[in-house]
C-alpha cells in the first residue's frame, strides 16, 4: 500500500529504553534525521513518518499530543513503527 501511495514503508523501527529511535542498529534522538534519511533531503519526521494504531494510521506527531497528555506515562505502550 505504501508503495502505491509512493511512500517508503519503514519496518523494524523500535524505542529504546532512553526513547530513541532505533532503525538497522542507528539511534535517531529525534524523527527528523530518521525521515530525512529515507526521504532523501530535510523533512520533519513529527508529520513524515506515520505509525499503525488501532488498524489506523497516525503521524507521530498525533501520537506525541497523546503520549503528552497522558498523566501515567508507564501506561502508555508504544506500537510498532512502520
Amino acid at each position: 500500500m505504501a508503495k502505491k501511495l509512493h511512500r517508503d514503508y519503514i519496518d523494524g523501527l523500535e524505542i529504546s529504553p532512553t526513547g530513541t529511535i532505533i532503525h538497522n542498529g542507528e539511534d535517531f534522538d529525534k524523527p527528523s534525521p530518521l525521515a530525512a534519511k529515507f526521504n532523501g533531503g530535510a523533512a520533519n519526521g513529527w508529520k513524515y513518518i506515520e505509525v499503525k494504531k488501532d488498524n489506523q494510521w497516525i503521524r507521530l506527531e498525533e501520537l506525541r499530543q497523546i503520549w503528552r497528555s497522558s498523566n501515567d506515562q508507564n501506561r502508555f505502550t508504544y506500537p510498532n513503527f512502520h
